[in-house]
């Protein structure tokens, strides 16, 4: 663009400013609230802009007082020039290929740097209040970014961005003099790298300031159903992003990745994108983007119909990737960034729950192969086994081991959409289809006793005397048909093992079961409680130390980390172990284990790990394990882990209900939660006079 182009529009805004001098001087207001109310998002907002020019890469680079920022995207326009200089009057639109459409974000400079000198293409040109001044001849203050100057061809940010232009292949340069350098060094070491998730066009971004280097790429790898994998930087640290899209439309959802498996993203990443970030949390530990309303620093959501419709078609993108993972077992770990421990709170947490219950509720999924809805599936209690439970509910939507094996977390995402466990009045509606075992009927005549304690009604009553809870050499019977037949020895030892047995005589008595129905507990096997016991076949040590242990028994060394948890170290260890084929970690399940181990030789193991600082120090056993370690008896092993820094250790004690003297002691609940925001008000409670 010509000298002479540059003059005429300076000479434009040169009248505006002599026609309206009062609304020239509001206009420096204007700038000065912008640049504040988008602070530490001047880089932002240049990306932006270089994204809707159409540019392949980004540089931010700092030479001697001057930063510069660039880009390869199309030179500026006459039509770009004066829309750059105006506010709100950018010739984008809403809905078009374009990122930005208020036309403000440029002024978001004025908050870093005190004079722009701008090199694109043909043009060249600055924006310098010192320069307005002389220009306008008013004795007031004026905005920086209104009025453009000619540059001179001498000018040496003039050159430095011309050699630039040259070595970098870029098109447009952005010259920042005058720097705010506490804030320029502040936004670019704050600089989210996840920015480039959901841009239009750029795929690279360099960063070059004391002490912050960065050399970002972004590369995109398709799999199956609009789904890509696209990692930003070859830092093997980094994690990749699994970014899901619909077809035809701007939405898009990101899950964090490790490997092959989702995993909650960082909080404070976690946020919804208008193809920028915000500082909206999405309600998960994952990000969305769309095309949503902002206020005008483009940090807040406004929900508005528009950002309402464009919510609800991120939520269908994440209610089909969750379909897809319930029925084909895929995405591992997509349930993860629902569940996460950490603190989720913000106004978007209920609306996210809500969304996808409703999107999955309407659909619904294949379960065990048949159609169903969440709120039609039973969950496991936390009195029965998961085995009794899965064999319970065999003929009503439940979550299969198989299911559950593949996404841990789906038991805890379904209880926080509202699925609730089975009950007891269910459990016993089942019985008299599905027989159970020895210790499910015991867990289930326990549950009674305990619940019904002080409400034992005669309805109750006699629904409890019609099931065939009462396992005896040739089946179960009811209460009503057991005339004194002996009792499988396990349901009697697991019942003399429970806390609640007071109750359970009480109940027997109402039942009219005879007097001696519980009897004396039989005696335990003559087995010392030491936890020095080895896990035979296996010729293992009774205490492992990686570093110490004979490479006989194992195919490779231990992958044992300090910063690792006991679980996954364990699991290192038995992956390790010749003898074991592999090693599924179910520890978020809920299942009475935390390891499933297949050996060679065809057996199963199951691996409860508990964590001590030294051997010797107590261990808990919940209900859940106890039960299940009941069940599976000489498979279920104890691990015993020392992981501490300096080393790791482990012993077992296999069927650890029949081996150790368990006491039983009552723990006190707790009560929480985390969805009060709708509730909360503003009452005076201490001022208020009415």
């Amino acid at each position: 663009m010509s000298l002479t182009s540059i003059t005429e529009i300076q000479q434009a805004f040169i009248a505006e400013a002599s026609a309206a001098p009062t609304l020239f001087a509001d206009l420096a207001k204007v700038e000065l609230y912008i640049s504040e109310s988008y602070r530490a998002r001047a880089f932002i907002e240049l990306l932006q802009n270089a994204d809707d020019a159409g540019a392949r890469r980004f540089i931010i680079r700092l030479s001697g007082d001057k930063l510069f920022v660039a880009n390869d995207g199309r030179p500026f326009t006459s039509d770009d020039i004066r829309a750059l200089c105006r506010s709100g009057a950018s010739n984008k639109y809403r809905g078009g290929d374009t990122i930005g459409y208020r036309g403000i974000g440029f002024k978001s400079v004025a908050g870093i740097a005190t004079g722009v000198e701008v090199v694109s293409g043909e043009s060249a040109f600055c924006f310098s209040k010192a320069l307005t001044h002389q220009a306008v001849n008013l004795d007031q203050d004026v905005p920086l970014i209104r009025i453009p100057h000619a540059l001179d061809p001498m000018d040496a940010g003039y050159v430095a961005a011309n050699q630039l232009c040259s070595t970098e292949n870029a098109n447009t340069v952005f010259v920042l003099t005058g720097l705010n350098n506490r804030m320029v060094m502040d936004e670019a070491a704050s600089f989210d790298e996840s920015a480039l998730l959901f841009l239009n066009h750029i795929h690279e971004i360099e960063i070059d300031l004391p002490g912050i280097q960065r050399s970002l790429k972004r590369t995109a790898t398709p799999i199956d159903n609009g789904c890509t994998v696209e990692r930003i930087g070859q830092d093997s640290d980094k994690h990749p992003w699994l970014v899901a899209s619909a077809s035809g439309s701007c939405e898009k959802v990101a899950f964090a990745m490790d490997g092959e498996r989702i995993i909650p993203a960082n909080r404070e990443i976690s946020v919804i994108h208008a193809f920028m970030p915000t500082t909206e949390f999405t309600g998960g530990l994952f990000k969305i983007n769309g095309d949503f309303t902002t206020d005008p620093s483009r940090k807040s959501i406004d929900l508005d119909e528009v950002s309402a419709a464009t919510f609800d078609r991120c939520v269908s993108l994440v209610a089909d990737m969750l379909r897809k993972a319930i029925e084909h077992n895929t995405y591992p770990g997509i349930f993860s960034p629902f569940v996460s421990s950490a603190p989720m709170e913000g106004r978007f947490r209920k609306q996210l729950r809500e969304s996808l219950s409703t999107k999955l509720e309407q659909d619904g999924f294949r379960l065990n192969g048949h159609a169903t809805q969440p709120l039609s599936i039973r969950l496991p209690p936390d009195w029965l086994s998961y085995a009794d439970y899965e064999n319970l509910c065999r003929d009503i939507p439940h979550i299969p081991n198989k299911t559950l094996a593949a996404h841990p977390e789906l038991q805890e995402f379904l209880r926080w959409l509202g699925v609730r466990p089975l009950s007891l009045e269910e459990a016993t509606q089942l019985m008299n289809v599905t027989q159970l075992g020895a210790v499910g009927c015991a867990q289930v005549l326990r549950r009674a006793a305990r619940q019904y304690r002080f409400d034992l009604t005669q309805d109750r009553l006699a629904t409890l005397a019609s099931i065939k809870i009462i396992p005896v050499k040739d089946g179960n019977l009811t209460a009503n048909s057991y005339k004194g037949e002996p009792l499988t020895p396990e349901f009697l030892e697991f019942l003399m093992q429970s806390e609640e047995l007071d109750d359970l005589r009480y109940l027997t008595k109402r039942l009219e079961l005879p007097v001696d129905f519980l009897g004396i507990p039989s005696a335990r096997p003559s087995r010392s409680p030491t936890l020095e016991i080895s896990m035979p076949p296996m010729n293992s040590s009774t205490q492992i130390s990686p570093s110490k242990q004979p490479d006989s028994i194992f195919k490779t060394r231990p992958a044992i980390k300090q910063w690792r948890s006991a679980e996954k170290n364990t699991l290192e260890w038995f992956n390790a172990l010749t003898d074991v084929v592999s090693v599924k970690d179910v520890s978020q399940a809920n299942v009475g284990y935390d390891l499933e181990v297949l050996r060679r030789d065809g057996q199963r193991m199951y691996i409860e790990v508990k964590s001590v600082t030294r051997f010797g120090d107590p261990v808990r056993i919940t209900n859940n394990e106890h039960a299940t370690a009941f069940q599976l008896g000489a498979d279920f092993l104890l691990a015993i882990v020392v992981n501490s820094e300096e080393e790791f250790k482990i012993r077992f004690v296999p069927d650890p209900v029949r081996t150790l003297t368990l006491d039983k002691r009552c723990e006190q609940w707790s009560w929480y939660c985390e969805d009060y925001i709708d509730n909360m008000n503003n009452l005076r409670f201490f001022n208020d006079t009415n």
